[in-house]
Parts: structure tokens; sequence; C-alpha cells
């Protein structure tokens, strides 16, 4: 039974083998009562003692076979908390972690009896299914996010997600690399949009002159352009996204680094200026709608990132036997280039892509530096070597 220093204790009941975890608390009244869990293994027993223990500190006793179902609690979650704080898009993401991924597996566990062990367990089971390393990571990250609101609410004394080691990549996500074209590679890509009329030519140019993500191009309005400046400039205010189920909306872009004015290369004010006469031609069609995009569909309206994928850059690419890539690579190539090609700094690389910090930059790519130093070495020699003979 429960010690008298109020630890607690963890027992098995001889009469059907459970496992008992036993909580003794004061009540306002200075009698003190004990608090009973029941449990089939001893790691529950345990787990539910912590949890008892928890809430006694925080005066709220804990009722580990009362609440709501996961399920239930995870609705008024997103609904609640979620829905008012987020925009559109991020709101999607973790809607598709419940309905898809969490509440199948999870969904029927009281939210005061979901242990540490069992999330842990289900993380596995995502991994062993084959599921991709950046969808486990979402799905941990919902799931972390929900179960500490839970703790702030009142209705869990603390979170079974907290202390778990996130997803891990397994070795073939680990050891995959970043797939880009070389500076010459995209010259081949981009002599085979225009020969074949790809209508999307300039959007590949400007993809891979300035590094910006696929929803941020789509997203473009004229009004975002300075083209008449020397160098040329854009502003980045917002991001084409779409909807789950069909449809489109605009995100306007939220942190700092993301709403960046930039100045381009000659070569992407070109493309630019090429696709405004492009567009003028296009706009005497009857179908027409105007929208102030840069790269809208054939009749003025939002693109779909799918359709564009399919229809125009698949097609392109293959035409050219260059590698196998998807239109995010431009923006992989564009870095690569900057950096390993052109020896860019990479403060620069890093604002241009958008990132927080040149951190995040160097974690993407580090890879693919790690041999770079040899280059820089040689050059440095050769530097020192002419100056020599200078001398």
């Amino acid at each position: 039974m429960a010690r008298a220093n109020y630890e607690g204790s963890v027992y098995r009941r001889g009469s059907d083998g459970r496992w008992v975890a036993c909580l003794p608390y004061k009540l306002p009244t200075g009698k003190t009562k004990r608090q009973y869990s029941y449990h089939t293994t001893r790691e529950e027993a345990d787990e539910a003692l912590a949890l008892m223990k928890a809430a006694r500190r925080k005066g709220q006793p804990h009722q580990p076979s009362r609440g709501p179902k996961l399920s239930e609690y995870l609705v008024s979650w997103l609904r609640d908390s979620i829905a008012p704080s987020v925009g559109p898009k991020t709101l999607e993401g973790y809607e598709a972690a419940c309905r898809v991924h969490i509440i199948p597996a999870l969904g029927h566990i009281r939210l005061g009896d979901l242990r540490s062990r069992q999330v842990q367990g289900f993380y596995a089971d995502k991994m062993r299914e084959g599921l991709g390393i950046r969808t486990r990571r979402n799905i941990h990250a919902t799931l972390k996010r929900a179960l500490k609101q839970a703790v702030v609410w009142g209705e869990l004394a603390s979170n079974p997600a907290e202390s778990l080691v996130p997803p891990k990549a397994s070795f073939e996500e680990e050891s995959e690399e970043i797939r880009a074209l070389t500076n010459e590679q995209t010259g081949v890509l981009f002599a085979a949009a225009r020969e074949r009329g790809d209508r999307f030519r300039n959007l590949y140019i400007a993809a891979v002159r300035t590094g910006l993500r696929q929803g941020e191009l789509l997203g473009l309005k004229w009004e975002d352009l300075n083209l008449d400046t020397s160098p040329a400039s854009v502003t980045l205010r917002r991001s084409l996204a779409s909807k789950i189920g069909g449809g489109f909306y605009f995100t306007p872009t939220k942190r700092k680094s993301q709403r960046r004015r930039l100045a381009l290369l000659d070569e992407a004010a070109a493309a630019l200026r090429a696709q405004r006469e492009l567009q003028d031609d296009e706009r005497r069609t009857r179908r027409w709608r105007e929208n102030g995009l840069v790269f809208p569909s054939t009749i003025g309206t939002p693109m779909n990132a799918r359709n564009l994928y399919a229809r125009n850059f698949k097609s392109t690419l293959r035409s050219t036997g260059l590698p196998d890539i998807s239109f995010h690579d431009l923006r992989h190539s564009f870095a690569t280039i900057m950096l390993l090609e052109w020896g860019v700094h990479v403060k620069y690389v890093s604002e241009m892509l958008g990132h927080a910090d040149t951190t995040i930059t160097l974690n993407i790519y580090s890879h693919l530096l790690e041999g770079s130093h040899e280059v820089e070495v040689r050059r440095l020699n050769q530097v020192l070597s002419d100056s020599r003979r200078v001398g």
C-alpha cells in the first residue's frame, strides 16, 4: 500500500494480476484520500503514478479513466486553439496529421490514459510502414503541440510526447542527397523550354536565378516587381497555396526573413520582362481573367502547381535527358550553383532563400560543402604562388 510519506507506490494485485498505481493526497479538510489507477503492465502503472504525482503538485488529482477520447480532444483543439491562430495552409497540415495518422492509431484512447510508451510505439509503427521522415516529424510536432495545450487547459498533468526522442531518419533517408542541376545543366533546360515553346520557360529561369519557392513565384504579382531600375528588384508579399479538395488561396509571408526585397540578377530580370510580353499576347484572349499574376494559367487565374509540373515542367525535363528532379529542386539548383560553382557568400544565398539565418542554409547544404575546402585550398595555393612570382 501507499507509504506514509505520500510518495505513492506501484504493486501487483493478487486477485487478477493487474498492476495498481496508488497515491495518497490530503483533502482540504485535512483527511487523507488514496487515488488508484489500474493497468496491465508495470511500465503503465509507473507512468500513471508519475502523472498522478504531477497532478497532485498542481492540486488537481489525475483522473486517468475519465475525460474525452484523444480523437474528441483533437477535434476541439483544432477548432478552438489552432484554427484561430494559424493560416489555412498550416491548419490543413495539422488537420491532415490528426485525421490520417494520429486519430486512426491513438484516437480511441482516453486523453488522460495516453502514455509515452504508446506514443513511442506509434512512431515506430509509422517508420515500419515506410512513412517519410518529414511526415513523421510533422506528426510528432502536431501531437506534441496538441498535448501541450491539454496541459495548459488543465486536462493533462504532463505531456506524454514532451520527453520523447523525435522521429529519426532512416539510413537511406540520411544518405539521400539533394538533387540539383549544375549551371551548365540549367542552360540545357532553358534551351529545351524555349525550343518546345513551353509557356513557363521564363518561370524556370526565374526559379533558378532567384531561389524563390514555387508558391512564392506563382503568387507573384506585377505590382511586386520593379523591372525599370538597375538592378531590378522584387518584393515578396505572398505565396500561392492549394486547398485540400481543390481551390487556391494566397497566404501572406509571416516571418520577417520571408517578407524580403531582393535585387535580381540580369538574367532573372530579362526573363520577367519576356514574361510580361508573353502575357500581353495572352491577355487578348476572350477568356482572360485579370488577377495581376506574373505566372498564371492560360486564362489569368492562379496556376495549379501539380498541373504545371505534370503538363509542362516534367515533359520539358524528359526531353533533355537531364536527371529526374522536382520543381523544388530548381531552388536547390540555385543554392548549389551560388555556393559551389560561383563561390557566393553564404549570407547572401541565405537571404535570397528566405532562411531565418545562415545556420539553416549550412545545415541543408553542408554535405555538399564538405569537399569544397579542397577547391578553396587549390585556389589559395594558386594565389600565393602568383604573389610570389610577382614579388
